[in-house]
This record gives C-alpha cells, structure tokens and sequence, in this order.
C-alpha cells in the first residue's frame, strides 16, 4: 500500500512538471538540451559537403574519440533516416550530433537558393520529446488495492537480497579501467580518459571553452535557440563538508583530523603493563573512579 502510494505522489509531481513544460513551449527535456548544447559548440568547425541529397558529408576537425586528432575525419550524414554513420554520439545518445547540426545550419545559411530546411527535433529520439513525454505520462494509471479486497497472511518472507548498481563512492579510482567481462585490466582507447568522461557534470569538452569566443559559434548558437527550448534547471549548490566547512565532499567522505586533543594530563608515551588500566599509568584513576561513582 505505501509503495502504491508513493508511485502515485511521483506520477503525480512529473504531470505536474510536464505540464509547465508544456504550457512553456519546450520541445525537449533538460537533459536532452544540455548534450545537444555540448555538440553545438563545435558545430563551427564542421565543413559540409552535399552529396545527393539527402546524404551529406561532414569533415570533423575533431574525431568524436578525441578532441587533439590532426586528420580530420568524414562522416555520412542521412537526413532523411536521421543516422549518422559511425558518430558516438548519434548512435548512443540518439540526439542530433555536431555533424547534423552543421547540415542543419549549413542548408539554413543557404535557404535563399531553395534548398531543402530540416527541422533539428525530428532528428531527438521521442523520449527526449516534451509531447511524447506527456503521453507516456497520462497514460500512466495505478490502483490502491482497496482493504475488503486484501488477503490476511501469515507467511511473510524478507525482500530479495541483490547487489546496488553502481560503484562504491568511497573507492578510490584507478588509472587503469578493469575490464569485468574478461577479469583483466585493459589499455585505455585513445582519448579516453577514466577520470574524467565527455559528459561528466556537465563540463564537454576543453576544445568547447575556445569556441565561446567563436563569432561562428555564437551565430550557430544564436540559431538553434531560435530552433529549440527546453526548461532551465537550476544549479545545485557544490557539496559543503559540515565536519570541515570545505566544499566538495561531505562529512562521510571527510579527510580532516579534527580528534580533540586533551588540555592537560594526557596519557603520555611510555612502557607500560599488558592489562593494566591505563588511568593508572596516567595518574587519572581518582578521577576515574569519581566520575564512575557518579553515574552509579
């Protein structure tokens, strides 16, 4: 009955939250806009060559595998199926990489001669969608059991017990990534980094910083505002250590020695009799025992 209870309070806030989405204009959820952000700077450097239309071919500076390769690279662009051949990010994250975006603001740059406009939300797969969001939503329907129709029961049995997903966020990471499948540790493909992922917190790639001041980037930019919105989320403030005081960790992953130190008559280092009290060596066993009177 609680967890009944609680799925319909969870359903109910993101109707709430799909509703102002809605009601706001936006096209696709925050997520979804944050990763296509992290593509469109560098939409810039993309060269777009028209093959037969539909199909496009993008030289990338970059290689979607590192943001320091010297060739560049040539990706296949479909507009019509929306596929990208061999592009990361098309075909894991399914939103429109840089390589559709530069086909999609390059035919905008030429719309004069007539050529063919692409509409940059057909190219998101439907669960990035504000609408398809809405509709997975109110589709949605849960019944509370009523209690004339529960069934008294003595058997109860303990929940099945299984290993939470993810890591341990006290394990120290290690520089070489372990390879689960085959119980080994393997080399690190090129540009990989496994400390740090492309879209870990938000941060994209070092390449990006550079392209802000980009007078391209800004009017590419400038564009797909135009094109595309979705809700802003406001930044969560970075962790505070209330052990410490010092930001980016909290009090279970605190390092500091903040051990209270005593003022006068500590236990001095010294040799001393295994199994004996140790208040005695000290000279506190008067106060010792005082202090255990007391509470008696």
């Amino acid at each position: 009955m609680a967890y009944c209870s609680r799925a319909l309070s969870v359903i109910q806030k993101r109707k709430i939250v799909v509703s102002e989405w809605i009601k706001s204009g936006n096209d696709v959820t925050p997520h979804a806009m944050k990763l296509f952000n992290t593509e469109k700077l560098l939409v810039a450097r993309q060269t777009v060559v028209v093959g037969d239309e539909p199909i496009f071919y993008v030289f990338d500076a970059f290689d979607s595998r590192s943001n320091t390769s010297k060739n560049a690279h040539v990706y296949e662009v479909n507009m019509y199926t929306g596929v990208c051949t061999r592009c990361t990010v098309s075909e894991q994250l399914r939103i429109p990489c840089r390589h559709i975006q530069a086909v999609i603001y390059d035919r905008f740059n030429n719309k004069d001669a007539g050529v063919a406009q692409y509409d940059v939300r057909k190219y998101f797969h439907s669960a990035y969608l504000v609408r398809h969001l809405q509709d997975a939503v109110e589709s949605l329907s849960i019944q509370l059991p009523l209690e004339a129709e529960l069934l008294d029961s003595n058997d109860v049995k303990p929940p099945p017990m299984y290993r939470q997903a993810g890591r341990s966020s006290t394990r120290m990471p290690v520089k070489d990534t372990r390879d689960i499948v085959r119980g080994s540790k393997r080399k690190q493909n090129r540009g990989e980094d496994a400390s740090r992922s492309r879209y870990c917190g938000g941060e994209g790639l070092d390449i990006a910083v550079e392209d802000l001041s980009d007078e391209e980037s800004k009017r590419v930019s400038a564009f797909f505002d135009t094109q595309l919105s979705a809700a802003s989320v406001v930044k969560r403030d970075k962790y505070r250590c209330s052990k410490c005081g010092k930001n980016g960790h909290n009090k279970r992953r605190c390092n500091a020695t903040t051990a209270d130190i005593e003022e006068e008559g500590g236990i001095q280092p010294g040799e001393y009799v295994v199994g004996g009290c140790p208040f005695v060596a000290s000279g506190k066993l008067t106060a010792y025992t005082n202090e255990v009177k007391r509470y008696q």
